[in-house]
């Protein structure tokens, strides 16, 4: 059974940090982009210069 990881949506497996530690609008955008209406942002902290 798929679990919500397992669709590609996930920002921090397209790279973003939850710590707040690094700048995370690529992976936010990176999960804009993938082609889907759902976009999993686990719990964190995460930074975001520009989207």
């Amino acid at each position: 059974m798929a679990g919500i990881d397992d669709f590609g949506n996930n920002i921090v497996q397209k790279g973003a940090d939850p710590t707040g530690s690094k700048d995370s609008s690529a992976a936010i955008v990176a999960a804009m982009g993938a082609g889907s209406d759902i976009i999993f942002i686990p719990k964190g902290v995460y930074a975001v210069k520009k989207i």
